[in-house]
């Protein structure tokens, strides 16, 4: 498995205090999000799931890096601590287990993997080895079960600074050198945060996962009452601690967002930095820069995931209150953000972003069927943990290849223009003026994405946007291949019209414009959750421009090609084909606007349990469903009637 989070768990402990093993486990430990007593190893009866899985990351990590204090050079140094990390692991195979019952390969490799850490454990492995084995299946779970904790604001500097000397300058010292009298007093001693063996390889979330969770075994306590706001500012206060005295540089610098600076250690910064091409002299100023200034930018908080976050959390505390109607809007506004802006980035980097779509509607589907304030507030916080590692995961990882881009780019182009293409096709099989009927669909292409450009502001209302005009669509689509159906050309077995008539027909005015205005949905679709949300996550513009150039010449060639093999009017099959090709093309737009339109909260959205259409990337629902079902009625009296009519028209008068 790749290491999406690799500043999230060390490899090694401080070797100069073996006892400071246990305080550099907590920072390190990624049981992210709930506030689990550490001391707690068991799991406890009745967790969900989740809560289960941060319980598992916490103790496996504690175990990688305590370990340097149970075992030195192949001997056991303190047989307590090494008899602890024996009874963790029992602990921890017993909840492996139990998360991973059911025959679901997801998480098959945790059980095992706890396993060979035991036996690592038991040979008396050196200490990275352990540490590295115990880092390796904590990415597992995390991975498994999408853990992932990151800010929503930016740190407030003041409420830092008061936290700092409220709670922790008695211990780590008004600057946090850990120089005060009660520190002298402690066993193990607090953490002096400008020691650069523990601090190079901390970062804020390192320091937000301790005040979390406490230090068993120390005189550091949790901070269970902590806000979240709180929690962060004092994470980006301490790791701030060193380099307070030092002046930040002026220069230009990496553009970083709050997000990605409180998963990055000082470690991860300055690599960044010299790969960036940043002289070594000229690195700790701007090293200082990054933790003293640059968190402060509320750009971050423009992240289409961040903000989708924020009105979940809007949704959470409504429902908290008992105010479920209040919930419905800022749940909706999530959905748009959410939905529009992480697949095509998450797909890039390898991500299935459809747990994010599934948890969305198991939120939507509680909210609609009045589930009990528990059901409701578990579905929600399902949701917020999935759109936070979805933000995480976008932040926390490199840029993907220009291929994996342009591939993505592509893929979500072809995906998009399935309806569009099946219209444009029986267009042009219609009529005896394709330069003509070419040219008004590329002008169309280019009209539909100047939209999508000029409204890329406005991305809590694409869902609804997309949701009409594909339904629109459907609609004129339906028509016009009604109107194909039961047409002289497909009823007759010749054209009345000679071939000097057909040339001059003009184009067949309701399949135009249904055709065009299909076109306009797919360019608009395209831009909005494909190109667009890829470039803003850091794409390389070349590789995502070819891409979608690319598919589309594609899916206008698929397009050209059925068009022409339908171009015979006199043909009642070729006219059926054009009137089969256009309810197609409905029902694929049927399909798209029925699944936006519920996301964006305008349709209900009772769940069907089929799986996941994997050709329209989207789930069933009863409200798709009947509008398909919808579309094959009409078409399907229509056909009716007109066979009636072909029976009386044959009927002998005499």
């Amino acid at each position: 498995m790749g290491d999406r989070f690799p500043h999230r768990y060390p490899l090694g402990v401080d070797q100069h205090c073996a006892r400071r093993a246990a305080l550099t486990v907590a920072m390190t430990a990624a049981a992210l999000w709930l506030a689990t007593p550490p001391a707690t190893a068991r799991a406890e009866e009745g967790e969900p799931p989740e809560i289960q899985a941060q319980r598992l990351v916490h103790m496996l990590t504690y175990v990688g890096a305590d370990y340097g204090a149970a075992v030195r050079d192949g001997t056991i140094i303190s047989q307590l601590e090494y008899d602890e990390q024996l009874d963790l692991l029992t602990d921890a195979a017993k909840i492996a287990a139990h998360l991973t019952t059911g025959g679901s390969k997801e998480g098959a490799g945790i059980p095992p993997g706890i396993a060979a850490l035991r036996e690592k454990i038991e040979a008396r492995a050196p200490q990275p080895d352990v540490a590295e084995a115990a880092t390796l299946v904590a990415r597992d779970v995390e991975a498994t079960f999408h853990l992932a904790d990151a800010p929503l604001v930016p740190p407030d500097p003041a409420l830092a600074a008061t936290l700092f000397a409220t709670h922790c300058a008695t211990c780590h010292g008004d600057t946090g050198r850990a120089d005060t009298p009660r520190a002298e007093t402690l066993i193990p001693r607090p953490t002096d945060f400008h020691d650069p063996e523990i601090v190079d390889g901390m970062s804020p979330l390192r320091a937000v996962t301790t005040t979390r969770f406490g230090v068993p075994g120390t005189a550091m306590a949790p901070f269970p009452f902590f806000t979240e706001e709180e929690r962060w500012s004092l994470g980006f206060h301490l790791i701030g601690l060193r380099h307070a005295a030092t002046r930040p540089s002026e220069a230009p610098l990496p553009s970083y967002t709050f997000i990605e600076l409180a998963l990055r250690s000082d470690d991860d910064l300055r690599h960044d930095l010299a790969a960036r091409g940043v002289p070594e002299a000229d690195r700790p100023a701007a090293l200082a820069a990054l933790r003293q200034r640059a968190p402060l930018d509320p750009a971050g908080t423009m992240r289409p995931l961040t903000r989708a976050r924020a009105h979940i959390t809007r949704a959470l505390t409504a429902t908290r209150a008992g105010d479920r109607s209040a919930a419905r809007a800022p749940l909706a506004t999530a959905a748009s953000l959410a939905l529009t802006a992480a697949p095509a980035p998450l797909r890039a980097r390898g991500i299935d972003p459809t747990r994010l779509d599934d948890r969305l509607l198991g939120a939507r589907t509680a909210l609609d069927q009045d589930a009990d304030p528990d059901a409701l507030e578990s579905a929600l916080s399902a949701l917020l943990r999935e759109a936070t590692y979805a933000d995480v995961s976008l932040a926390a990882t490199a840029p993907p290849s220009p291929r994996d881009q342009a591939l993505t780019a592509a893929s979500i182009t072809l995906r998009n223009g399935i309806g569009a293409a099946l219209g444009a096709a029986a267009l042009l099989g219609a009529t005896h003026r394709p330069r003509r009927a070419h040219l008004l669909l590329l002008l169309t292409l280019l009209g539909g994405a100047a939209a999508s450009w000029a409204t890329r502001a406005l991305q809590h209302h694409l869902l609804g946007v997309l949701g009409l005009s594909a339904l629109l669509t459907a609609a004129l689509t339906t028509t016009a291949s009604l109107q194909l159906l039961t047409s002289r050309e497909t009823r007759l077995h010749a054209d009345p019209r000679t071939e000097q008539e057909q040339t001059k027909a003009p184009l067949p005015p309701l399949l135009l414009v249904a055709s065009c205005l299909g076109i306009a949905t797919w360019s608009f679709s395209t831009l909005a959750t494909g190109t667009l949300p890829l470039l803003a996550a850091d794409g390389a513009l070349g590789a995502i421009t070819s891409g979608t150039l690319v598919a589309t010449i594609t899916v206008l060639l698929i397009a050209h090609l059925l068009g022409r093999a339908t171009t015979r009017p006199s043909s009642p099959s070729q006219a059926h084909l054009r009137a089969g090709l256009t309810l197609l093309g409905a029902l694929a737009f049927t399909a798209l606007g029925a699944s936006a339109l519920e996301r964006a909260d305008h349709l209900p959205l009772p769940l069907i349990p089929l799986p996941r259409i994997p050709l329209l990337d989207t789930r069933p629902t009863l409200s798709t469903a009947l509008a398909g079902m919808l579309v094959l009625f009409v078409w399907g009296l229509a056909l009716l009637l007109r066979r009636n009519g072909d029976a009386t028209e044959h009927v002998d008068p005499q």
